[in-house]
Protein backbone atom coordinates (compact mmCIF):
# COMPACT_ATOMS: atom_id res chain seq x y z
CA UNK A 1 0.00 0.00 0.00
CA UNK A 2 2.37 2.76 -1.16
CA UNK A 3 1.33 6.38 -0.70
CA UNK A 4 1.89 7.40 -4.33
CA UNK A 5 2.29 6.01 -7.83
CA UNK A 6 5.86 7.21 -7.76
CA UNK A 7 6.65 5.11 -4.69
CA UNK A 8 4.84 2.13 -6.22
CA UNK A 9 7.02 2.34 -9.32
CA UNK A 10 10.14 2.34 -7.17
CA UNK A 11 9.00 -0.68 -5.14
CA UNK A 12 8.04 -2.62 -8.27
CA UNK A 13 11.69 -2.80 -9.24
CA UNK A 14 12.19 -5.01 -6.17
CA UNK A 15 8.81 -6.77 -5.81
CA UNK A 16 7.47 -6.99 -9.34
CA UNK A 17 4.73 -9.56 -8.71
CA UNK A 18 3.07 -7.85 -5.75
CA UNK A 19 -0.42 -6.38 -5.95
CA UNK A 20 -0.34 -2.65 -5.22
CA UNK A 21 -3.08 -0.34 -4.00
CA UNK A 22 -2.38 3.35 -3.49
CA UNK A 23 -3.43 4.51 -0.03
CA UNK A 24 -2.76 8.23 0.32
CA UNK A 25 -1.31 9.73 3.49
CA UNK A 26 -3.96 10.96 5.91
CA UNK A 27 -4.19 14.21 7.86
CA UNK A 28 -6.63 15.58 10.41
CA UNK A 29 -8.44 17.94 8.05
CA UNK A 30 -10.69 19.10 10.87
CA UNK A 31 -7.57 20.43 12.59
CA UNK A 32 -6.45 22.33 9.50
CA UNK A 33 -9.21 24.80 8.67
CA UNK A 34 -8.65 27.94 6.54
CA UNK A 35 -8.34 31.24 8.36
CA UNK A 36 -10.99 33.41 6.72
CA UNK A 37 -9.63 36.52 8.45
CA UNK A 38 -6.09 36.22 7.04
CA UNK A 39 -5.16 39.52 5.38
CA UNK A 40 -3.91 38.48 1.95
CA UNK A 41 -3.60 42.12 0.95
CA UNK A 42 -0.91 42.83 3.58
CA UNK A 43 2.00 44.81 2.18
CA UNK A 44 4.57 42.18 3.23
CA UNK A 45 3.79 38.69 1.94
CA UNK A 46 4.75 35.70 4.06
CA UNK A 47 6.36 32.71 2.29
CA UNK A 48 6.88 29.44 4.16
CA UNK A 49 9.16 26.42 3.83
CA UNK A 50 9.21 23.53 6.31
CA UNK A 51 11.65 20.62 6.21
CA UNK A 52 14.59 18.92 7.91
CA UNK A 53 16.86 21.16 5.78
CA UNK A 54 18.72 18.26 4.17
CA UNK A 55 19.93 20.31 1.26
CA UNK A 56 20.73 17.46 -1.11
CA UNK A 57 17.06 16.45 -1.09
CA UNK A 58 15.19 19.63 -0.13
CA UNK A 59 17.39 22.03 -2.16
CA UNK A 60 16.95 24.91 0.28
CA UNK A 61 20.02 26.48 -1.36
CA UNK A 62 17.85 26.87 -4.45
CA UNK A 63 15.20 28.69 -2.42
CA UNK A 64 17.80 31.03 -0.89
CA UNK A 65 19.27 31.87 -4.30
CA UNK A 66 15.78 32.53 -5.65
CA UNK A 67 15.02 34.86 -2.74
CA UNK A 68 18.26 36.74 -3.41
CA UNK A 69 17.23 37.19 -7.04
CA UNK A 70 13.76 38.37 -6.06
CA UNK A 71 15.12 40.77 -3.43
CA UNK A 72 16.78 42.68 -6.26
CA UNK A 73 13.42 43.09 -7.96
CA UNK A 74 10.96 43.73 -5.12
CA UNK A 75 10.89 44.20 -1.35
CA UNK A 76 7.39 43.10 -0.33
CA UNK A 77 8.04 39.62 1.09
CA UNK A 78 9.65 37.52 3.80
CA UNK A 79 10.79 33.89 3.52
CA UNK A 80 10.27 31.91 6.74
CA UNK A 81 12.20 28.63 6.97
CA UNK A 82 11.21 26.22 9.72
CA UNK A 83 13.13 23.07 10.60
CA UNK A 84 16.52 21.90 11.71
CA UNK A 85 19.19 19.56 10.40
CA UNK A 86 22.84 19.13 9.55
CA UNK A 87 22.74 21.72 6.77
CA UNK A 88 21.05 24.53 8.69
CA UNK A 89 24.32 26.29 9.59
CA UNK A 90 25.56 26.14 6.01
CA UNK A 91 22.26 27.57 4.74
CA UNK A 92 22.30 30.42 7.25
CA UNK A 93 25.86 31.28 6.22
CA UNK A 94 24.79 31.33 2.57
CA UNK A 95 21.89 33.67 3.33
CA UNK A 96 24.19 35.91 5.39
CA UNK A 97 26.80 36.03 2.61
CA UNK A 98 24.07 37.04 0.17
CA UNK A 99 23.05 39.80 2.61
CA UNK A 100 19.46 38.56 2.92
CA UNK A 101 19.54 36.86 6.34
CA UNK A 102 17.10 38.59 8.72
CA UNK A 103 16.17 40.94 5.88
CA UNK A 104 14.25 38.59 3.65
CA UNK A 105 15.01 35.13 5.09
CA UNK A 106 14.35 34.00 8.68
CA UNK A 107 15.34 30.65 10.20
CA UNK A 108 13.42 29.30 13.22
CA UNK A 109 14.69 25.80 13.79
CA UNK A 110 12.31 23.19 15.22
CA UNK A 111 9.05 24.49 16.66
CA UNK A 112 6.04 22.74 18.19
CA UNK A 113 2.92 21.78 16.26
CA UNK A 114 0.85 24.72 17.48
CA UNK A 115 3.49 27.23 16.41
CA UNK A 116 3.87 25.53 13.06
CA UNK A 117 0.15 25.64 12.39
CA UNK A 118 0.15 29.34 13.32
CA UNK A 119 2.97 30.02 10.84
CA UNK A 120 1.14 28.10 8.12
CA UNK A 121 -2.17 29.83 8.82
CA UNK A 122 -0.60 33.26 8.47
CA UNK A 123 1.46 32.47 5.37
CA UNK A 124 0.43 33.48 1.89
CA UNK A 125 1.88 30.39 0.23
CA UNK A 126 4.16 27.41 0.77
CA UNK A 127 7.30 26.50 -1.21
CA UNK A 128 8.69 23.00 -1.73
CA UNK A 129 11.86 22.74 -3.82
CA UNK A 130 12.79 19.07 -3.35
CA UNK A 131 14.68 16.91 -5.79
CA UNK A 132 12.76 13.81 -4.68
CA UNK A 133 9.81 12.90 -2.45
CA UNK A 134 7.24 10.12 -2.13
CA UNK A 135 4.28 12.22 -0.97
CA UNK A 136 4.94 15.07 1.53
CA UNK A 137 2.27 15.63 4.18
CA UNK A 138 3.23 19.26 4.81
CA UNK A 139 1.86 20.22 1.39
CA UNK A 140 -1.43 18.52 2.33
CA UNK A 141 -1.53 20.52 5.55
CA UNK A 142 -0.88 23.82 3.78
CA UNK A 143 -3.60 23.15 1.24
CA UNK A 144 -6.04 22.09 3.95
CA UNK A 145 -5.39 25.46 5.61
CA UNK A 146 -6.24 27.14 2.30
CA UNK A 147 -2.62 28.00 1.44
CA UNK A 148 -1.56 27.47 -2.22
CA UNK A 149 1.65 25.56 -2.86
CA UNK A 150 4.65 25.84 -5.17
CA UNK A 151 6.13 22.38 -5.60
CA UNK A 152 8.71 20.68 -7.73
CA UNK A 153 7.74 17.65 -9.78
CA UNK A 154 9.68 15.33 -7.51
CA UNK A 155 7.77 12.07 -7.24
CA UNK A 156 4.65 12.54 -5.12
CA UNK A 157 3.28 16.07 -4.70
CA UNK A 158 2.48 16.37 -8.41
CA UNK A 159 0.00 13.53 -8.01
CA UNK A 160 -2.33 15.75 -5.99
CA UNK A 161 -1.27 19.32 -6.80
CA UNK A 162 -2.63 20.90 -9.98
CA UNK A 163 -3.13 24.44 -11.27
CA UNK A 164 -6.08 24.95 -8.91
CA UNK A 165 -3.87 24.08 -5.94
CA UNK A 166 -0.70 25.98 -6.88
CA UNK A 167 2.22 25.76 -9.30
CA UNK A 168 4.37 22.78 -10.29
CA UNK A 169 7.94 23.49 -11.38
CA UNK A 170 10.94 21.51 -12.57
CA UNK A 171 13.48 20.41 -9.93
CA UNK A 172 16.75 22.35 -9.74
CA UNK A 173 15.38 25.04 -12.07
CA UNK A 174 16.18 28.52 -10.78
CA UNK A 175 14.11 30.36 -13.36
CA UNK A 176 11.01 28.23 -12.71
CA UNK A 177 11.27 28.83 -8.97
CA UNK A 178 11.83 32.57 -9.24
CA UNK A 179 8.96 32.99 -11.69
CA UNK A 180 6.61 30.89 -9.55
CA UNK A 181 7.38 32.85 -6.37
CA UNK A 182 7.06 36.15 -8.22
CA UNK A 183 3.65 35.10 -9.54
CA UNK A 184 2.46 33.91 -6.15
CA UNK A 185 3.44 37.14 -4.46
CA UNK A 186 0.83 38.90 -6.59
CA UNK A 187 -1.73 36.13 -7.00
CA UNK A 188 -1.77 33.82 -3.96
CA UNK A 189 -4.86 35.60 -2.65
CA UNK A 190 -6.77 34.61 -5.80
CA UNK A 191 -6.84 30.93 -4.82
CA UNK A 192 -10.08 29.87 -3.16
CA UNK A 193 -9.01 28.79 0.34
CA UNK A 194 -12.21 26.87 1.01
CA UNK A 195 -11.87 25.05 -2.30
CA UNK A 196 -8.31 24.04 -1.37
CA UNK A 197 -9.50 22.73 1.98
CA UNK A 198 -12.43 20.82 0.48
CA UNK A 199 -10.13 19.22 -2.09
CA UNK A 200 -7.89 17.85 0.66
CA UNK A 201 -10.80 16.81 2.88
CA UNK A 202 -12.39 14.84 0.04
CA UNK A 203 -9.18 12.85 -0.53
CA UNK A 204 -7.06 12.75 2.62
CA UNK A 205 -9.37 12.99 5.63
CA UNK A 206 -9.59 10.29 8.31
CA UNK A 207 -12.98 9.16 7.01
CA UNK A 208 -11.86 8.79 3.39
CA UNK A 209 -8.51 7.07 4.01
CA UNK A 210 -9.82 4.78 6.76
CA UNK A 211 -12.56 3.54 4.42
CA UNK A 212 -9.94 2.69 1.80
CA UNK A 213 -7.92 0.78 4.39
CA UNK A 214 -11.04 -1.01 5.58
CA UNK A 215 -11.86 -2.11 2.04
CA UNK A 216 -8.35 -3.44 1.54
CA UNK A 217 -8.42 -5.57 4.68
CA UNK A 218 -12.02 -6.74 4.45
CA UNK A 219 -12.51 -7.18 0.73
CA UNK A 220 -8.90 -7.71 -0.39
CA UNK A 221 -9.32 -4.98 -3.02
Amino acid sequence: MPVSNSLENQIRHIYLQNKYIIILNVIDTKGFIPNTTRKDSASTKQILHVSLLTDEQKNVTGIINAIKDLSNRRKDFEMHIIGDGLDRGKLEILAANLDILSKYIYFYGTIDDAELKNFMTNSNFFVLNSTRETFLIVCEEALSLGIPVISTICGGPEEYIDEDMGILIRPKNHEDLVNAIYYMLDNANKYDSQKLHNYIEDRFSYDVVSLKLYNVYIYQL
